[in-house]
């Protein structure tokens, strides 16, 4: 799987990341496939690697818009037509069924998730899963889909063959050059197999016809040997169509917007729910920390990145580096107005205010860059663990610049824990609360006490329009950027109305400036 697959891999997240991660408005991609015969030139697991790899590059493709994870495949489908050739494994119908709808109802049990998409990579497979998604919604209430890589492939291909594409032609082998080029064994073409065309007929009879269906075996000699019959479809593919973005993505993206992924009443087109939920809500309480996949529409996001962009060009200087760390980079950048919706003119705003009841108004937002070392004459000062406003580098010890709510809007490619991620400690505002109440005193010049200041934290990736809600009391990080690009990101601290009057009473009671969350029972921290 891609590096972008990784990061939006289900079996790559820990017990606490999928706790924190998952919500009801993500998504779970099960990619389906099979284990047979694909001619001489694919190999057996052919599907399996199709629909993988292509729910790898969609969830990577839609980051910006839906919240998708995928899970680990089924290599397994539904396969007697193939039952002939070596190699080949096929289930039987009940077995397949139960294990789909056991995997479904196990991830909608240990998740908050209940929408799937199942990438079907096996033309077998397909009239079984069309049915098995309409007992899952009614079963497990699930809304589930079925999406077919190849079929959404073949919209705009030209297949140069006397006979209809069936399988491991063009079409497979062309899906196969874009996701998996490595096992593609064009060497392995047969050239000179054509069979009869006058067989036209006889396989739309007995495998295209729509109208009436038929038991078929790809040996029976009465029904399409694909075997050989691939030999005439496989040809080296357009180099268009074996690149590395296949063109199936935009096509599946549509398909995610308009129905497999509904906006319903109470859901924004841009990061789910419009309010928290629940879960949310006791993700919060514990960790301290909500983060909201996609949440700001791609054309606020790209207005801000083009600001910034410009400044960092432009504007940068060097030497005002360690200055910028301290404070903001672009500052002149902090109140333009395409910045300050990245927050005002989206649901961050509206999420705010469910936490803390009533907000005083946002002016400004800080912008933060991790400058790639590469780049750097000198190093960029580390950010240990800290509490924004309390003891700060640049502040009088005795003056505190504490807020509620901190908001931290992704702007560039956040994929690598070693590219200056921000790192936060999930649940270490209650160690926080209870330090500022037993050992703290206004006017000490320690940030956090000696067990917080070992912790490295849990690092924040992600995708521009992603977003961070943190309680301001979560103790947080920066490290050096080792990767070759800059990281970006838009702060906005956010206020109670009464807070600047009860700041110290703020950092002894946490949910002080929470009103919302009173009914919200606290639980212990997960801890990586």
């Amino acid at each position: 799987m891609t590096a972008d697959g990784d990061r939006r891999s289900y079996g790559k997240l820990t017990a606490p990341r999928a706790a924190a991660e998952l919500s009801e408005r993500s998504v779970l991609c099960l990619p389906v496939g099979s284990f047979e015969q694909h001619g001489t030139h694919l190999p057996l697991d052919t599907d399996t690697v199709i629909a993988e790899r292509f729910a790898a590059r969609l969830a990577a493709h839609v980051a910006g818009r839906h919240d998708l994870w995928v899970v680990p495949p089924v290599p397994y489908g539904l396969s007697p037509e193939h039952a002939w050739a070596p190699g080949t494994v096929t289930l039987d119908i009940p077995v397949y069924t139960a294990l789909i709808t056991t995997l479904v109802a196990e991830y909608v049990r240990s998740t908050p998730v209940r929408t799937v998409i199942v990438v079907n990579g096996h033309g077998g497979n397909r009239d079984v899963l069309e049915a098995l998604v309409h007992q899952l919604r009614h079963t497990h209430d699930v809304a589930a889909c079925v999406m077919h890589p190849t079929a959404l492939a073949a919209g705009g291909t030209v297949i140069d063959s006397e006979l209809p594409e069936i399988h491991a032609g063009i079409r497979e082998t062309s899906l196969m050059l874009a996701l998996a080029p490595d096992q593609v064994r064009l060497d392995l073409l047969p050239a000179d197999s054509l069979p009869d065309p006058g067989r036209r007929e006889e396989i739309q009879r007995l495998v295209l016809d729509r109208g009436v269906t038929w038991p078929w075996t790809s040996d029976n000699p009465r029904s399409p040997r694909t075997a050989s019959s691939a030999a005439t479809h496989a040809r080296p593919a357009p180099s268009s169509v074996g690149s590395s973005s296949p063109p199936p993505c935009a096509q599946a993206n549509a398909s995610l917007t308009g129905s497999a992924c509904p906006t319903h009443p109470d859901r924004s087109p841009y990061g789910g729910t419009m309010t928290l939920t629940s879960e949310e809500k006791t993700t919060f309480k514990r960790d301290g920390v909500v983060v909201r996949r996609g949440l700001v529409d791609p054309d606020l996001v790209g207005r801000a990145v083009s600001l910034v962009d410009t400044w960092y060009s432009e504007g940068l200087t060097p030497e005002d580096i360690p200055e910028y760390t301290q404070r903001t980079f672009a500052p002149e950048l902090g109140s333009h107005p395409d910045v300050l919706a990245l927050y005002a003119a989206t649901n961050a705003a509206r999420l705010t205010s469910e936490l803390l009841g009533q907000t005083s108004p946002v002016t400004a937002a800080q912008i933060q860059i991790r400058v790639p070392e590469a780049e750097l004459p000198g190093v960029q000062p580390e950010k240990a663990m800290h509490v924004d406003g309390v003891s700060c580098p640049h502040l009088d010890p005795r003056e505190l610049r504490t807020f509620s709510l901190l908001i931290g809007v992704v702007l560039s490619d956040i994929s690598d824990a070693q590219g200056g991620a921000l790192r936060y400690l999930p649940g270490g505002h209650h160690t926080m609360a209870r330090w500022f109440g037993d050992q703290w005193s206004l006017g000490m010049t320690k940030q956090v006490p000696p067990e917080i200041d070992r912790e490295h934290g849990v690092s924040l990736l992600g995708a521009p329009g992603d977003v961070l809600l943190m309680h301001h009391l979560v103790p947080h990080s920066v490290g050096r950027n080792l990767s070759p690009s800059p990281r970006v990101m838009a702060y906005f601290r956010v206020s109670h109305p009464d807070h600047s009057r009860r700041r110290l009473e703020a950092l002894r009671d946490p949910w002080l400036d929470y009103p919302p969350l009173a009914s919200i029972p606290s639980t212990p921290a997960f801890q990586e």
